[in-house]
């Protein structure tokens, strides 16, 4: 089974080097390479040409006018030739046996979606580990465990069939590309071996700087979300706390952006429905604050004492 792995990179010359030896690495040999570069204004161009000299596998170079990372993704589903798609950012990096093991679990589960766990690596080497708490993958998708952009192994024709990757969003494109696929009845399997390294973005990426924007696109996204499986009855209370908590997290993260829409959203859809739990974004002592005070009050606590670091 040919896996085509497709890496779109703009001024990326920094970090190819590494994302494209932890492709050549791969245990899996049936491999095709193929680099998108995305109008970068530095030496990208350079550096992925003289990668391709030392590559043991296929390897395509596109270039194209600079249009972003998701349109950059399609241009290169549109040459592949592979049964599955690796999608890799130009500054992560796959562990050698990633391609390996995940077509071994394709073998056991064919046309399924793999959904990947990884380390996620921080600008000071931190690392934790990303993986599905259940096996419940709308659930996972809710909060945002579903994998990654890169973690995940996705059928090339599934991708096709739901027209690719959508170009005019500009944040949560894995989110909204998976939930394209849930609704097309794409079966899924988790894998929890986590495989990919997914380091921080650098300044000047999308997620530094639109920081309100994709606050407010990861609500509407999760609103749909919640529509579709309400109309399908498939809301679970389960399912339904998940939301509510990853919908509050998201309010309470957009206030420090914009506090009018984030109070806004908070009224239309949190207000005297949910009580906040204990999560990565919401510490124990929030919640006190919480139940003393109210929404507003305690985040202007939160912005002052956040304001002052």
């Amino acid at each position: 089974m040919l896996v085509s792995v497709i890496i779109p990179a703009y001024n990326a010359a920094l970090t190819l080097q590494r994302c494209l030896t932890s492709v050549f690495n791969q245990t899996y040999q049936n491999i095709e390479i193929i680099c998108i570069n995305d109008g970068s204004t530095d030496n990208t161009l350079d550096v992925i040409t003289q990668l391709k000299t030392q590559s043991p596998f296929p390897f395509i170079i596109v270039t194209q006018n600079r249009k972003g990372a998701t349109s950059a993704r399609n241009h290169g589903l549109s040459v592949s030739k592979g049964e599955y798609l690796q999608f890799l950012d130009a500054d992560d990096e796959l562990l050698p046996n990633k391609l390996e093991h995940q077509v071994e679990l394709v073998c056991k589960n064919p046309t399924s979606i793999i959904i990947g766990s990884y380390y996620r690596i921080s600008k000071t080497n931190a690392l934790r580990v990303s993986n599905p708490l259940t096996n419940d993958i709308w659930l996972e998708l809710i909060i945002g465990l579903a994998g990654c952009t890169c973690s995940n192994l996705y059928p090339k024709n599934s991708i096709l069939a739901v027209n690719g990757w959508n170009e005019n969003s500009l944040s949560s494109q894995e989110t909204e590309l998976l939930f394209n696929l849930l609704v097309a009845q794409n079966s899924v399997t988790f894998d929890s071996h986590p495989l990919t390294n997914i380091h921080e973005h650098t300044i000047g990426s999308i997620s530094s700087t639109n920081k309100a924007d994709n606050w407010e696109r990861a609500i509407q996204l999760r609103v749909k979300i919640k529509q579709y499986l309400v109309s399908h009855q498939q809301f679970t209370p389960q399912r339904e706390t998940g939301w509510k908590q990853i919908i509050f997290d998201c309010i309470r993260m957009l206030y420090f952006e914009d506090p009018k829409r984030a109070i806004d959203y908070f009224n239309k859809l949190v207000k005297n429905q949910y009580t906040p739990l204990k999560s990565s974004a919401t510490s124990k002592f929030y919640i006190f604050l919480f139940n003393l005070f109210g929404f507003r009050i305690t985040q202007r606590i939160f912005t002052f004492v956040r304001n002052k670091r």
